[in-house]
């Protein structure tokens, strides 16, 4: 039922920074069997001793194969963590990292 991942695009400067802040609105439907995950920037930011950040394919890759294997979403927000500490190895990261994970468990 997870085989694809599409990204929704977000514009504009980052959330707070100025009350008169424009952003773009997109839509999409959380359809049963399906996730989402919004995340800030600093998670896909996160880099390694040789200084290379974590980056968006691979956090794709990995919520594509998590949903695959249909893991709860505790253990999948838990991987998402994991998998960002062990890209780090004890870098420490120099932006927040946050994210929420939605899943339409089609019960509904």
């Amino acid at each position: 039922p997870y085989s694809t991942n599409r990204q929704l695009s977000g514009d504009g400067p980052p959330l707070g920074i100025t009350r008169d802040a424009f952003y773009t609105e997109e839509q999409t439907t959380l359809t049963p069997n399906s996730r989402l995950l919004m995340l800030t920037d600093g998670l896909v930011e996160v880099r390694n001793p040789k200084g290379r950040v974590l980056g968006d394919s691979i956090v794709a890759d990995w919520f594509t194969a998590s949903a695959r294997e249909q893991a709860g979403l505790e253990t999948a927000c838990d991987g998402l963590l994991e998998l960002t500490r062990n890209h780090s190895d004890g870098v420490p990261a120099t932006d927040d990292i946050t994210f929420i994970m939605l899943a339409n468990d089609g019960l509904a």
